[in-house]
């Protein structure tokens, strides 16, 4: 019986980094071991690299899409209109749009504030009109979809031009001067 020596190595160096036979281990044997397994030491756990690749993948994750969608769905909801009750989006739209005016006929400015108060536009940073307008071509990306990136960690101002980061005329991120 001929035994590969690449294998019995392997063997040997894929042993628990817990000692079991007694023999003491030295910062380099464990290093040794860890590199055998594919680890180093300073990465991480497998736990914690599934969460990483759920965090990444996971359909739970969180999605622009859905969220600017749901948020257009509750923009309607809180003015009165359903989705379902329309068979295209162009009248969808027009159907908030006369909502929103018929709020403001009866309840005036202070009305439509306490509105994107009450669905938390405030605090993204958008106004119910924005919603209406990214309603009529969800797909775009307009103040909406940059407000919710923002939100969701996905981006900061550095996108819009705004911020610290800026891109160049060839695509490269750079560090704006003050």
């Amino acid at each position: 019986m001929i035994i590969d020596p690449r294998q019995t190595a392997l063997l040997l160096l894929r042993q628990p980094l817990t000692p079991s036979s007694g023999t003491a281990r030295t910062p380099e044997s464990t290093d040794l071991t860890l590199t055998a397994n594919g680890q180093t030491a300073g990465s991480a756990t497998l736990e914690e690299s599934k969460e990483v690749s759920d965090a990444l993948f996971s359909v739970n994750s969180t999605n622009l899409t859905k969220s600017k969608l749901e948020l257009i769905d509750r923009t309607a909801e809180a003015l009165g209109v359903t989705r379902d009750d329309f068979s295209d989006n162009k009248d969808f739209v027009a159907a908030m749009r006369d909502s929103l005016l018929q709020l403001k006929l009866k309840g005036g400015d202070q009305a439509i504030l306490a509105l994107e108060r009450d669905l938390g536009l405030d605090e993204l940073g958008i106004k119910i009109t924005d919603i209406i307008d990214s309603a009529s071509d969800p797909d775009r990306d307009d103040k909406v979809t940059e407000a919710l990136k923002r939100n969701l960690g996905i981006i900061s101002y550095s996108e819009t031009g705004r911020g610290l980061v800026a891109v160049d005329a060839t695509g490269v991120y750079r560090i704006k001067s003050a």
